[in-house]
């Protein structure tokens, strides 16, 4: 009898399980190998489990019902619980007693076509449905196995699918224990993700290609903070930087120099908000070098940027080579961290760690060959930091190296994830002082609701930045409407952009690409940006003046870092068609209502959606005012103003 897997075309079983072993071989790449180290699998144990994994995945196809219907159903029964069954049975153990490497790969085995959960396999699911195994095509299957064991037991020709989910059950209540005491929740996920993959690979009749993260374009040459932090030796490691220093670069240049020496092969950039992540993903291609299909972003609207991008590339002629896939491919392969480079949330890195979708165990398997970098890590509130530190813990235990960057955590904010000074790396001879603060009289705007109006200190400072590129930096939505038509009313003639959380998805990613458009160093022309959080971190823009409202020394140091980025002195050098020699590049704070709710003395509606009223107390009494600003007095001034 000739048994398949495939009726479209017509594939033997024997023949696909074949595909899949070598598919699974072609992906024990030096990097999966040290994923598999660091869960203490030596190599030729990982490489025998690996093959016996895609070896036993369909062994459950080979099964009278599952093949009579092969040819006649469009709906085939399932298969994967009748390959687990194959596993128990060549493994000839009950589930109690079975080895956890054994178990990891029976449940690998299990999930293949679909993520276990409390209820995956329940009785009353299978009920009154039976497996007859084809007993001797398993039987000549099984003296193939890479596994080496001791020859299997009888095989009963017929089982009740129930008893089988018994076993799963059994299975099921070994899982947390073991998961507790041993690497076996990383093993299973790094099984089921190479095995998945390599099935995909096998069925489409594609060889799989292994992503590896490369060294980046960087213009020039490195700096000495670049070189030093991507050979640092620590597995977490903690860099400080000012903005525009290059950190992304140096993330990048570390997962490369990480792959060079075989411990990953792919990198996950972690990001606060959508704004900074599409950012970051226009400048992937565009200033370090990277083709499009190697670059992977999670977010909630990533599907519509990845389309948008993939409408760009299509309207270029030079790039049609580049197109290895389609905007919804590269969304689910971003989901799944599959790409060289992941651009993602760090709420769905924390729902990859705890099984929190249904692709989530493979992802966390691509998470073991993986640098992962949580960028911009001070703009956090206190219930994602904590997650994130519980996250990192996770990591770190399974071996995976993570990389904290920021130009302004204190001392405090580093103790509280545990990073030391062997783990912390500090820019050294920062040489940029680009700007100098200054503070303003009045709030930028007064009055509540629909009388919430622009104040005269701020009309006036919009008129004093005439013919500039103008960023401004409020706390509330509410506020940078305001402001937006202040600045209309004012300025009239230059372009005024708002971008804030409550514009919808197609109006915002049109904003961002006006606003970088209009920031551009090659863009001749006055323009005005109006902004809340949401666009303050890793925007890659140098505006010519800016004015914010009061925030916490971190939060401005951030905002800072869009003020003539990269300038060595706080005023203009040279000649320029904008601006005269002497120009002087100004930050203005504006302070905010601190008055209490009348009904609440506790609550300040002013200051939302910063709580802690004593850091914005020494955030203004300890500011830089008038002093040339520099990477090093940010540093001082957070550890002032943010002591815990």
């Amino acid at each position: 009898m000739i048994v398949y897997a495939k009726s479209k075309p017509k594939q033997e079983l024997r023949e696909h399980l074949v595909a899949v072993r070598d598919a699974a071989q072609a992906q024990f790449t030096p990097a999966r190998r040290a994923a598999f180290a660091r869960l203490g699998i030596g190599e030729i144990e990982a490489n025998d489990l690996l093959l016996s994994t895609a070896w036993l995945h369909d062994f459950g196809k080979a099964e009278k019902t599952w093949q009579e219907r092969l040819f006649t159903s469009p709906k085939l029964p399932q298969h994967s619980l009748s390959s687990f069954l194959a596993c128990r049975w060549v493994f000839d153990t009950k589930i109690e007693a079975m080895p956890p490497v054994q178990l990891a790969l029976s449940l690998a085995v299990l999930a293949h076509h679909g993520q276990l959960h409390a209820r995956a396999f329940d009785k009353s699911r299978y009920a009154h449905q039976k497996v007859r195994p084809l007993v001797e095509h398993w039987w000549q299957l099984a003296t193939e196995l890479p596994l080496t064991v001791p020859p299997p037991g009888k095989l009963p020709p017929e089982l009740e699918a129930p008893k089988i989910c018994t076993f799963v059950e059994e299975a099921t209540r070994r899982v947390p224990d073991l998961a507790r005491r041993s690497m076996f929740r990383g093993l299973y996920c790094l099984l089921l993700s190479l095995l998945v993959e390599s099935d995909h690979a096998a069925s489409g009749n594609y060889a799989p290609l292994s992503p590896l993260v490369s060294m980046p374009h960087i213009p020039g040459a490195a700096t000495a903070f670049q070189t030093d932090a991507a050979a640092h030796a620590a597995q977490t490691l903690c860099a400080l930087a000012g903005c525009g220093a290059g950190k992304t670069a140096m993330a990048l240049s570390r997962a490369a120099h990480l792959a060079d020496e075989h411990q990953l092969d792919r990198i996950v950039l972690c990001l606060p908000t959508r704004f900074t992540s599409n950012s970051l993903l226009r400048d992937m291609t565009r200033l370090y070098g990277y083709v499009q299909g190697d670059v992977g972003l999670v977010h909630s609207e990533a599907l519509m940027v990845l389309q948008s991008q993939r409408e760009d590339e299509e309207s270029s002629p030079e790039s049609p080579e580049e197109r290895t896939d389609t905007p919804e491919g590269r969304a689910n392969k971003s989901i799944r961290y599959e790409h060289a480079v992941t651009i993602s949330t760090v709420d769905h890195l924390l729902m990859s760690l705890y099984h929190g979708y249904k692709t989530a165990d493979r992802a966390f398997g691509n998470l073991l060959s993986s640098l992962v970098v949580f960028d911009e890590v001070h703009a956090y509130d206190a219930t994602t930091l904590n997650a994130i530190r519980e996250g990192q813990t996770i990591l770190a235990r399974y071996g995976v190296p993570t990389l904290f960057m920021s130009a302004t955590l204190p001392s405090s904010r580093r103790r509280f994830f545990g990073l030391g000074d062997t783990q912390t790396l500090i820019e050294a001879d920062n040489p940029f002082k680009p700007l100098r603060f200054e503070s303003l009289a009045e709030p930028l705007t007064t009055g509540k609701g629909v009388q919430l109006e622009a104040t005269d200190t701020a009309r006036q400072a919009l008129r004093d930045a005439a013919n500039l590129k103008l960023a401004i930096y409020v706390n509330q939505v509410e506020r940078a409407k305001t402001l937006t038509r202040a600045a209309k009313q004012e300025l009239k003639g230059t372009p005024v952009f708002c971008y804030h959380s409550e514009l919808t998805p197609r109006d915002r990613r049109a904003v961002e690409e006006k606003v970088l458009q209009a920031f551009d160093r090659d863009t001749d022309a006055p323009v005005v940006l109006i902004a809340t959080q949401a666009a303050e971190l890793s925007l890659n823009i140098s505006a010519e003046r800016m004015i914010t409202e009061l925030a916490t020394a971190d939060t401005l140091v951030q905002r800072a870092g869009r003020l003539h980025r990269r300038g060595l002195l706080p005023v203009q050098t040279e000649e320029s068609s904008r601006l005269p020699i002497g120009f002087e590049f100004r930050l203005q704070v504006a302070p905010v209502d601190l008055t209490p709710h009348p009904k609440k003395p506790d609550f300040i509606p002013g200051a939302l959606p910063y709580e802690d009223i004593a850091a914005f107390n020494r955030t203004w009494e300890n500011a830089p005012w008038g002093e040339e600003f520099s990477f090093e007095m940010g540093l001082q001034w957070c550890e002032i103003a943010l002591p815990d």
